[in-house]
């Protein structure tokens, strides 16, 4: 009798203990919303704004505080510019940047200058040329009015990865390309490399002058990555989180798989953590204090966060562009 009683405090202090915790414990809490009128395929995010590419509704802007549209560009709602059908957008707030791509137009890369201050939005330039085809782009800044540009093109049955400079007083990039062996899904600049994450052909690895350097296969498909020093991380598909070691940059070795529930689709770092967000089985946040060996802290589940486009950490907080919910934006304790 005396044991049985042990067993049930026993069992009674671990049920208080697991009620303790509770959900305001966990690491990651859904604070608000953003409800678009499409689909978010893409967002980028400034210190006031949030910007998101809703495809055939144009480009939409929001106040981050409050939750309100304060404009939309292009569309048959929108207004100021024949943008059509938006797939990806950047923000670069040192130059007061907005870059957006125009899957039907007949210019791809549409350029705007923004201030929040004011408001004030003002056209810049058109560049690159008519493409529905570009999936991913990088822009770094060489000075005031010129960019080195790198973006993944898939046209004629021909993927390639092509760069060039951006003039903003010039409405063509001169470029060149190279022709890689599968569609580039996402591509990350390193001080060295374009490293890009290219489907059933897992990653693929440039110099800065797009010569072949080494590939890795995936188990799955790689759909998006990320770079922290010598790791690549990679959303894998139903390949789950795959971690390439990348120190030996001419033989690149898988060196640790995450199983997860779910299709991992995009993924994003800061700091110590990695955010994964899937296409069904939610969003997963890891430590990273061991790059290669991440620890699960937290989920929140499909329910909670619907089918995910995109995850992106901004600051101390999580962002993530969801089919049913619009944009989510998740504190992290």
């Amino acid at each position: 009798m005396k044991e049985l009683k042990v067993i049930c405090l026993f069992l009674l202090i671990a049920l208080l203990a697991a009620c303790a915790r509770g959900p305001e414990d966990t690491r990651m809490r859904i604070v608000q919303s953003y409800t678009m009128l499409a689909d978010p395929i893409d967002f980028a995010i400034g210190d006031n704004v949030i910007f998101v590419a809703e495809g055939i509704l144009g480009l939409s802007l929001w106040n981050k505080a409050t939750g309100e549209e304060i404009r939309r560009i292009g569309g048959p709602l929108g207004t100021g510019t024949e943008i059509r059908n938006v797939s990806l957008v950047r923000y670069y707030a040192s130059h007061n940047l907005l870059v957006a791509f125009d899957r039907d137009g007949s210019h791809s890369m549409e350029v705007f200058e923004y201030r929040w201050e004011t408001d004030d939005l003002r056209y810049i330039t058109s560049a690159i040329g008519s493409s529905n085809s570009v999936r991913d782009f990088v822009l770094e800044s060489i000075d005031a009015t010129r960019f080195r540009t790198f973006w993944g093109h898939f046209a004629l049955g021909a993927p390639s990865v092509q760069t060039g400079i951006l003039d903003l007083s010039t409405t063509h990039i001169s470029h060149t390309r190279e022709t890689i062996p599968s569609t580039i899904n996402s591509m990350v600049l390193t001080a060295g490399h374009v490293i890009s994450a290219v489907g059933q052909r897992g990653i693929f690895i440039q110099d800065r002058n797009l010569n072949f350097v080494s590939t890795c296969d995936t188990p799955v498909r790689a759909l998006d990555l990320e770079v922290r020093n010598n790791i690549v991380y990679v959303a894998d598909g139903q390949g789950g989180l795959q971690i390439i070691d990348i120190s030996d940059i001419n033989e690149p070795q898988i060196v640790n798989s995450v199983t997860i529930e779910g299709n991992a689709v995009s993924l994003d770092l800061s700091d110590r953590y990695l955010a994964l967000g899937t296409s069904n089985g939610g969003v997963y946040l890891f430590d990273i204090s061991s790059p290669a060996n991440p620890k699960l802290l937290d989920r929140l589940r499909f329910n909670q966060v619907g089918y995910l486009f995109k995850v992106k950490f901004y600051r101390n907080e999580l962002f993530v562009a969801s089919r049913e919910f619009g944009i989510i934006r998740i504190r992290i304790n």
